[in-house]
């Protein structure tokens, strides 16, 4: 049989023994690379195009719109505008506009101390004026220490600064990168300095710091917030993890360089297990705890413990939804579940009426322990397509959007990062955030308060900024020549991230 004619236009496929038409490329997307081009280096133009697309992304974006074009429209079409043949508020797409433009100062002598953890939280401190409320920047590391530094309204013009109160450990600022690299005018909008105080007594790698919004019946000033935080320890091959309470309603004073942490933590439980992630109810004395076999609740007033899922897999991150109804669990193997809390719990803890357990006694989170233990959903069993998605790697962190409790951000240590919705997981991913670079790092998100910007940074020491919405690349430098592991952004305003 002779072999068929080269049809322009059309391939033959010799199973169905017909032609086809070849299909043309998908409407608006990106041209195939030249044949010359492509022949030359295949591996490393695969390798490029992603970079030289986020690189493509990002030069459009920032010569899309500027600030005075952006204040034009504003006054022609009010709080609505047009941008890039789309209608969008003012405030988002300024709020774009400074994050595609920061500055960034690096603070000396703090090395390490923001490697495992970092929170803002609510606090007293006691100044030569007598006792102020401000915000305290609350940090874990890799060596089991927490450091507290201190954040207010105190030099005018400045807004949200480091405090100086002129005693304490100080850290002084160095500006490191700005967008018009005017070493000036990073000083004239400097935070000069910052002091702070340690409490390195933990025996473990601090795992996570999380700030409770439920106030405890032996709270000094029950009308400010987030004056309690939740701390957790990795374990190590003596012991397992712990779960402790952090106290910052009583006054704190800089003046004392570094404390016990015993003066300012409770511990709650003991685990003979790894606690690789822990989020907190923000109406309610009611923890979660991600584990190397399966996730939990812990009552933080009663010490009760009772399982949400058994798993195979390490629960490497985990968050609440706002409602506190539903818990979501990304796992090492990628799969994020979606648990339904409401569903009855089965207790592990024996003495639910005992306010603080013995520190030297453990839950029983034992692999044999079937008895205490309702398998009610199992990695190496059957779930249901409407609980649970797959990403491509390992989860590294799960962000719950506030404004929207049904949408959630994941992302693994692929360098992925998605938006999901919780109706819809059996579709996949709603939309794709590109740019990101991760292979094995527990790279943190964060999200600002208006949650329009999405904060990472990545393994090649580049931090971005996306808009959750658009998905749009905003931001993508590298400021410092590190990996920014954890991130935090302000509750308050529309302040500046720390990471």
């Amino acid at each position: 049989m002779p072999p068929p004619k080269n049809l322009p236009g059309f391939y033959f496929d010799p199973e169905k023994n017909r032609y086809f038409p070849v299909k043309g490329p998908i409407a608006g997307s990106k041209r195939p690379l030249s044949s010359s081009s492509s022949s030359s280096d295949p591996s490393s133009s695969s390798r490029d195009a992603p970079d030289q697309k986020n690189e493509v992304q990002l030069t459009r974006w920032k010569k899309r719109i500027k600030g005075s074009e952006l204040l034009l429209s504003r006054e022609i079409h009010g709080g609505l505008i047009f941008s890039n043949k789309t209608r969008c508020s003012f405030r988002q797409e300024y709020q774009k506009v400074q994050a595609s433009r920061p500055m960034v100062w690096n603070y000396q002598s703090t090395t390490n101390v923001a490697d495992a953890a970092i929170e803002q939280l609510d606090g007293i401190v006691q100044t030569p004026s007598g006792s102020r409320e401000t915000k305290l920047l609350t940090t874990g590391n890799m060596m089991g220490a927490i450091s507290l530094f201190g954040i207010g309204n105190v030099l005018a013009g400045i807004g949200n600064v480091l405090v100086d109160f002129c005693y304490g450990d100080e850290a002084f600022i160095r500006p490191i990168w700005s967008p018009s690299r005017n070493q000036k005018a990073i000083y004239d909008s400097a935070i000069w300095s910052t002091w702070c105080t340690s409490y390195p007594s933990f025996t473990s790698n601090i795992s996570c710091i999380r700030k409770l919004g439920y106030q405890f019946s032996n709270s000094v000033n029950a009308s400010s917030s987030y004056q309690h935080a939740l701390v957790t320890t990795l374990g190590s091959g003596e012991s397992g993890g712990s779960l402790n309470v952090l106290n910052l309603s009583e006054p704190l004073d800089f003046r004392i360089r570094a404390c016990p942490v015993e003066t300012r933590t409770s511990e709650i439980a003991c685990f003979d297990r790894t606690i690789w992630a822990a989020d907190c109810y923000a109406y309610g004395p009611q923890a979660a705890v991600g584990t190397n076999v399966g996730s939990a609740l812990v009552n933080l007033e009663t010490a009760a413990v009772s399982w949400l899922n058994r798993s195979k897999s390490d629960v490497l991150s985990l968050r609440y939804v706002p409602s506190g109804n539903v818990v979501l669990c990304g796992h090492r193997n990628g799969a994020i579940i979606s648990v339904d809390i409401r569903q009855k719990q089965s207790e592990l803890s024996a003495e639910p009426s005992a306010r603080r357990p013995n520190p030297h006694r453990t839950a029983p989170l034992l692999r044999n322990d079937r008895r205490s233990v309702k398998r009610r959903v199992q990695m190496n069993g059957k779930l249901n397509s409407s609980s649970v998605v797959y990403m491509p790697s390992a989860v590294c962190s799960l962000v719950s959007l506030q404004s929207d409790e049904q949408y959630f951000l994941g992302s693994s240590m692929d360098g992925s990062i998605k938006l999901f919705d919780r109706r819809l997981l059996q579709r996949g991913a709603v939309q794709s955030y590109e740019g990101h670079v991760n292979s094995h790092t527990h790279l943190q998100l964060a999200v600002n308060p208006s949650e329009t910007l999405l904060l990472s940074g990545g393994e090649d020491c580049v931090v971005r900024i996306w808009s959750v919405k658009t998905s749009e690349l905003i931001f993508a430098e590298n400021v410092a020549n590190s990996i920014f592991t954890r991130v935090c952004w302000p509750e308050s305003g529309e302040g500046l991230p720390y990471y």
